[in-house]
Order: structure tokens, then C-alpha cells, then sequence
């Protein structure tokens, strides 16, 4: 742009209603013109051939990669095209059960296969060998009587690494090590977190708090943040410059991250900016970034006319 952006707002003023002078109008106005006409339409053609081909867990992490920023879709259409290309018996059992939310399809997803990982495990004993070793079943023998762990279809607490609920409730997420690097100081982090679900980058008020970090405020713009839990807060815009560098990643992540009150876990939270710039190659069984893809990147020839500024466009 070769006028400023302020320039362009006090245009528009003149030009527009009173009711229509905001921030947040004129930036959706703006972005419009900015965003490839195809954006979304690519993003549905892509989910509907996304097949399940290895685990669970990989495609697990490459649906909510894309389903979280197709815009305008019905829970009940994410539910459906997630559940169409599960494998064969996977696809039977979670229909079955009719989850009501892309979230318990997830779950009733992973627990058929660690259902089946098992019993491929432990096949079946000849007919013969089940009736000398069956025992008697007890009569007062209920339901009741299994321990937590024995119920059938039981999943134990510590099976899987991304197990926050009570910070976050979308899946798949796991946090990584790595060093932000900010101002010529270089910061070790031991907790960042993935979230295929954030709008943008954010980091801890508290962390910025504790290192002392000078900041950027924005008195009379406020954003809304939206995580990847799907609640949305509006706050005041509050920005930092940062150079992230993650474990698995040489190339370092440049961005300008929110400042907000994050769960005090974490350091910070690289959303799906981080996972269309970087591309990272993730081992989404073993929770790891192994490098970066080496594939043609997703609308390689349409990112140079999008923004920087959607990264922190929050009502996607």
C-alpha cells in the first residue's frame, strides 16, 4: 500500500455513514480486498479429499489444520466430513454414535482405534481353549462392579500427551521447546503451544511481565481473541515483535504477537499464522516437529496479496 493505513480510514470516514466509522468495520472491509477470492473454496476442496490413510492422530491434526479456518460451516457438515473418510470400521462406530460436536467425533475416533490397536494385539483364543477357561459368572455381577479402568471402550487419563482439558478443549494440541528472541535478548521457553485453533500468535502477559518487556499499546483498539476452546474475548490490543524459534525448526518464526492472559503454562500460543508461514512437518503420534514441509505450500501464489494484519482477524 503505498498510502498509509490511517489515510485510507480517514478516506473511508468521508466517504461512509458515522455509524460505519470503526476500527473493526473498516478492517473487514479492507481484509475483503486483501483475501484471495478462492481462500475458502480451496479450504473445502482440500477437506473433502483428506482421507485417513495412517493413524488417527495424523489426521486428526491435519482436519482441525484446515476446519479451523474454513468459515460459515455448520457443526453438522464438520462432523459429517470429518467422519466420511475415517477408515471403514472407525467411520461405523462414530456414526453409530452420533457425536454432536466435531470434538467427541475426535474422541469417539481415537477410542475405536486404540479399541482395535488391542485387539489386533491380543487376537481371539480357539473356541476350545475359551470354554476350558471360562469362569463362572458370578450372579450379582453388574455394571457397577468394574473398576474405572476395566469398563469396556475405557481410555486411561495418561494415554495422550495433548490431555488439557482444563485449559483447552480442542484437539489435537501439545506444546514444544524452542527460544524467543526479542530486542537483542535471547529467552529460553520450555512451553509453547501449538494450537491449530488461535487466530494469531500470543504471548503471556505474565512472561512479558517477568522479563520486563517494553510493549506496544493500542488505548482506543480493542481485538477479539478467539483460542482454540472457541470462546471469544474482547481486550485491549496490546503487541510485541518476536522471533520465535522452535525444536525441530532452524529457520526462526518472525511475527508480532498479542499480548494476553494466557494460561500461565505457557510462554506463548503460535496459531495458524505460525502453521501456514513455517508449514512445520508435525509427528502428530509422537508430538514433535520434525522440519518443515517440502511440498508446494497452500495458495503459494496468492499469499503475497493477503496481509499481515489477518493474522489477528478474530470472528473468522
Amino acid at each position: 500500500m503505498k498510502k498509509p493505513t490511517s489515510g485510507w480510514f480517514m478516506h473511508r470516514s468521508s466517504t461512509t455513514r458515522s455509524e460505519e466509522h470503526t476500527w473493526g468495520i473498516f478492517r473487514a472491509k479492507m481484509l475483503q480486498h486483501f483475501e484471495a477470492s478462492n481462500y475458502q473454496a480451496v479450504l473445502r476442496e482440500k477437506l473433502q479429499r483428506l482421507k485417513q490413510t495412517m493413524d488417527i492422530e495424523s489426521y486428526n491434526g491435519e482436519y482441525s489444520a484446515l476446519i479451523f479456518r474454513v468459515e460459515g460451516m455448520r457443526m453438522l457438515d464438520q462432523v459429517l466430513c470429518y467422519a466420511n473418510w475415517l477408515k471403514p470400521r472407525t467411520r461405523s462406530y462414530a456414526k453409530l454414535e452420533n457425536p454432536g460436536t466435531l470434538s467427541d467425533a475426535m474422541d469417539l475416533a481415537v477410542k475405536c482405534e486404540v479399541r482395535t490397536t488391542r485387539e489386533s494385539a491380543n487376537p481371539a483364543k480357539p473356541r476350545n481353549d475359551l470354554q476350558q477357561t471360562r469362569r463362572p459368572a458370578k450372579a450379582n455381577h453388574s455394571r457397577e462392579n468394574y473398576s474405572e479402568e476395566e469398563k469396556p471402550g475405557h481410555i486411561k487419563a495418561n494415554c495422550f500427551v495433548w490431555k488439557k482439558q482444563q485449559v483447552y478443549k480442542s484437539r489435537p494440541l501439545f506444546s514444544v521447546t524452542g527460544a524467543i528472541n526479542m530486542s537483542c535478548r535471547n529467552i529460553a521457553s520450555q512451553s509453547m503451544l501449538l494450537d491449530c485453533g488461535a487466530t494469531t500468535t500470543y504471548v503471556s502477559k505474565r512472561w512479558v511481565e517477568t522479563h520486563q518487556l517494553q510493549t506496544t499499546k493500542f488505548g482506543e483498539k480493542n481485538i477479539l481473541v478467539k483460542l482454540g476452546d472457541n470462546q471469544i474475548i474482547e481486550t485491549e490490543l496490546e503487541v510485541l515483535p518476536l522471533d520465535i524459534v522452535v525444536s525441530g525448526i532452524h529457520e526462526a518464526y518472525k511475527c508480532v504477537a498479542v499480548v494476553f492472559s494466557i494460561h500461565d503454562e505457557f510462554d506463548c500460543i503460535l496459531g495458524i499464522p505460525f502453521f501456514e508461514d513455517m508449514q512445520p512437518q508435525i509427528d502428530w503420534r509422537s508430538r514433535r516437529i520434525e522440519g518443515k514441509k517440502l511440498g508446494p505450500r497452500l495458495f503459494a501464489g496468492n499469499e503475497q496479496a493477503r496481509p499481515t494484519g489477518r493474522s489477528m482477524k478474530a470472528d473468522r
